[in-house]
């Protein structure tokens, strides 16, 4: 049987996803907002107490991420970044991530939006990160949404 979205819909701001031939399934955004400071000297992603969501996936997601940032040391960088649980399981990484660099020490709004090509079907869970190549990083007001595909 052919399925339509009108049908399928049963609540607002639900999207409509191809799963097969002839198959929809809805999806919403899941998003994840912390509107509190976090700070770190870490050199490496620290995920510890940042947004988190759970998003179900099919083939592909769009991930954006928003913050306020900075850093206390002059020519240093913050990164606000993601990694992906299982089953698709990637690591942070700097090129999907958000950067600012300090050569004002004053907080900037990084925003980005990431397309993944490839992300394993079934529920995904991602997570936010921050590190900083030196120096202190701060965040504030951190979001993250995830539109599973």
């Amino acid at each position: 049987m052919l399925e339509t979205a009108v049908a399928k819909a049963s609540a607002a701001g639900q999207y409509f996803v191809a799963t097969a031939a002839n198959a929809l399934a809805t999806r919403t955004v899941d998003s994840d907002v912390l509107d509190s400071i976090a700070t770190t000297t870490s050199t490496s992603y620290v995920g510890s107490g940042m947004p988190t969501v759970t998003s179900t996936c099919t083939v592909e997601a769009i991930v954006m991420l928003y913050s306020y940032c900075t850093n206390n040391t002059s020519s240093q960088t913050s990164f606000y970044g993601f990694q992906i649980g299982a089953p698709t399981s990637a690591a942070y990484n700097d090129n999907r991530a958000v950067a600012t660099a300090n050569f004002t020490a004053q907080f900037a709004v990084s925003a980005s939006c990431v397309v993944l090509a490839s992300v394993t079907a079934g529920s995904q869970s991602f997570v936010a990160g921050v590190r900083v190549t030196g120096g202190t990083g701060t965040w504030d007001h951190r979001r993250i949404a995830v539109m599973g595909f």
